[in-house]
């Protein structure tokens, strides 16, 4: 197994020392926001574990100043998880907490100690159902534990996808490295979130790839980017702070026999293109190109109010594949 930028450290702050943190400044309406909802809430039945009955816990935290990160997981040690969900929260201005799933918005509603999951769109409600099995959502509701989460029952990951593509498949997970049940966070002692991607199907060489860390995965795709028959598999994260700065892990099938990392150049080798970045960005797959799309801001960090589409390509590099800036626009 190959494990990939070991100097990667998820920066996450849990519920119990929500209130009293190092690092940025926080804005005091959205901390006092983030602590009065953080903690664990849980399903009905999770009072009736002791007797085998299926539960779902929600784990709600902060991640990074302005936004929380979310952590669905199902009980793991009599059946595959229900449900299994990780994403990042943020916060509206009606108050309201948006997170946005493979390229869908996803509300979570509060009612007093009741949590629920809701997707604002019509014809969307089939996210609600995308990461669980057996006709269950995360729909809800989950009732707000007062006291430690019994996470003995829970398995550590906290995303999973399986995307296949012209005969190759792509096992993409998140293992968490917070113990849900003690309310510490394990990344200040040197654990951290793990990324696995684990190909299917090669001829020579199926070992998974995995990173330590730092952020959220807020999505995956897979598509033949370069046209030779043989897809790429690339997962956006999502870093935590107020930015919102995201970042994507790629992978090449090599010919059906192996598969090798993307190269991904940084937002400082192109001073000109980047040029009024300052985060917010997102990806998505357009057809056989990867498009990043940010806010501009001038020299004073002010939004200008346009949007700046950077479109790259894969090439073959010396050291590998990489992908390589094929178009600039802005509207």
């Amino acid at each position: 197994m190959r494990t990939l930028y070991p100097g990667l450290i998820i920066g996450l702050t849990l519920a119990a020392t929500l209130a009293a943190c190092g690092g940025e400044a926080d804005p005091p309406d959205e901390a006092r926001a983030i602590a009065a909802r953080a903690g664990h809430y849980v399903t009905a039945d999770y009072a009736r574990r002791a007797e085998g009955y299926d539960w779902v816990a929600v784990t709600l935290e902060r991640f990074g100043p302005e936004a929380a990160r979310v952590l669905v997981r199902s009980r793991a040690d009599r059946k595959r998880p229900t449900c299994t969900f990780g994403g990042v929260a943020d916060r509206l201005p009606d108050g309201r907490w948006e997170i946005i799933a493979e390229h869908v918005p996803l509300h979570l509603e509060f009612a007093g100690d009741t949590l629920r999951f809701t997707t604002p769109a019509a014809g969307n409600e089939s996210i609600l159902a995308f990461f669980c099995s057996g006709g269950a959502t995360l729909a809800g509701p989950y009732t707000r534990l007062d006291g430690e989460l019994d996470a003995s029952q829970l398995g550590p990951v906290i995303y999973e996808r399986y995307l296949d593509l012209q005969g190759i498949g792509f096992q993409v997970s998140v293992s968490s490295g917070v113990s849900l049940s003690s309310g510490v966070s394990l990344s200040s002692g040197g654990a951290a979130d793990t990324l696995r991607i684990e190909p299917r199907g090669l001829e020579i060489d199926n070992r998974a790839f995995t990173w330590p860390v730092a952020g959220m995965v807020t999505g995956a795709e897979i598509e033949d980017l370069n046209a030779d028959g043989w897809p790429e598999v690339i997962v956006v994260l999502r870093e935590p702070g107020a930015a919102a700065r995201r970042r994507v892990v790629g992978l090449s099938v090599n010919a059906g026999r192996s598969a090798s990392v993307i190269a991904m150049p940084p937002t400082e080798n192109d001073p000109d293109t980047f040029a009024g970045y300052r985060g917010g960005d997102d990806f998505a797959v357009v057809e056989t190109r990867l498009a990043r799309r940010f806010p501009l801001h001038d020299a004073q960090g002010r939004p200008t109010g346009k949007t700046r589409q950077v479109q790259y390509r894969l090439e073959d590099g010396e050291a590998g594949r990489q992908f390589v800036i094929d178009r600039v626009s802005d509207y």
